[in-house]
This record gives C-alpha cells, sequence and structure tokens, in this order.
C-alpha cells in the first residue's frame, strides 16, 4: 500500500490524532470546520438542491455518509459507486446535521487515515458541535 501524504492541514492533524500526536478533542473541534468531499449523486429532476449523497454499509445493516479528506482521496472509491463521480465540498458539521439518528459518518473510507462516527458518536458530540436540528 501506498504511503499516505497529507495534502491538507485536515490530513496533518488526522494523522497527528491517529498517531496519539493531537487530543482527540482539538481534532474534533478543527474537523468539524473542515472542509470535506461529498460524493453525491444528481437527483433524476435535475433540480439543484436534490442530491444524493454517497451511502455505505460499514458493517452490517451499519450505513454511513462517505466523505474524504479532499476530492483526491475519493477517487478510488467512487470509481464503484456509478452515478456518484460529481460531489461537492462543505463543512463536516454540515454532513453531521445532515445524518439522521440511524446513520455515521466515515471519513475516508476504504483508506488507512481515516475515521468512523457511528451514529451513537454523533450524538454524543458537544452540542456546541453541532447546532439543533
Amino acid at each position: 500500500m501506498t504511503a499516505f501524504t497529507p495534502n491538507n492541514e485536515l490530513e496533518n492533524q488526522l494523522l497527528a490524532a491517529q498517531s496519539g500526536h493531537t487530543a482527540e478533542d482539538d481534532f474534533l473541534q478543527l474537523l468539524m470546520a473542515s472542509q470535506v468531499f461529498l460524493p453525491v449523486k444528481s437527483a433524476a429532476d435535475g433540480g439543484p438542491n436534490k442530491v444524493e449523497p454517497l451511502t455505505i454499509e460499514i458493517e452490517k445493516d451499519n450505513f454511513s455518509y462517505a466523505v474524504f479528506s479532499s476530492p483526491d482521496r475519493a477517487k478510488e472509491m467512487i470509481a464503484h459507486f456509478p452515478g456518484f463521480e460529481s460531489g461537492m465540498l462543505v463543512e463536516y458539521k454540515w454532513v453531521v446535521e445532515q445524518a439522521t439518528p440511524d446513520l455515521g459518518v466515515c471519513l475516508n473510507p476504504g483508506l488507512d487515515v481515516g475515521m468512523d462516527m457511528t451514529p451513537d458518536m454523533l450524538q454524543s458530540l458537544p452540542q456546541d458541535s453541532v447546532p439543533a436540528k
């Protein structure tokens, strides 16, 4: 497997958090304010606000939105999901706000450098991190 070379500050801090050099709370604060790439499929009617985010099964019957620390990190995975070749840059916080109570968020799925946030983890984020729905 190819070594992961960080391309942006989020990736630098993600590596630092995974190696124990950054506190989890500090990383989560940065993550919530960071832009991530969200692969989406445009709705059949073509409406500008009608998009379907890429949702993947992490474990049996456990689903998450797939987001990436940069568009380049998504290329390999979205090749396996026809129709999800496009996407948008959004704040991670926005993705969390969109998640339903039974949906998690997976950062960099399929890569060694990433993280899964289960629905329970999303619900337990400090209330000042995620505005009320």
